[in-house]
């Protein structure tokens, strides 16, 4: 926002939801653009475990 006029430049949009083990968080906005993440909420992550011979 604006502090001269309080024009609104942009507005973020967030998401946030667990599903099945990992917590899953997205971000967008026209400004910024896309993100998001994916973080195992578990002791220990099964898909880095995986990759791990």
């Amino acid at each position: 926002i604006c502090e001269l006029c309080g024009h609104n430049i942009a507005t973020h949009e967030y998401t946030f939801q667990i599903d099945d083990g990992y917590q899953e968080y997205e971000m967008n906005c026209k400004l910024c653009g896309f993100g998001q993440d994916r973080v195992c909420i578990m002791p220990d992550d099964p898909e880095k475990c995986r990759g791990e011979f």
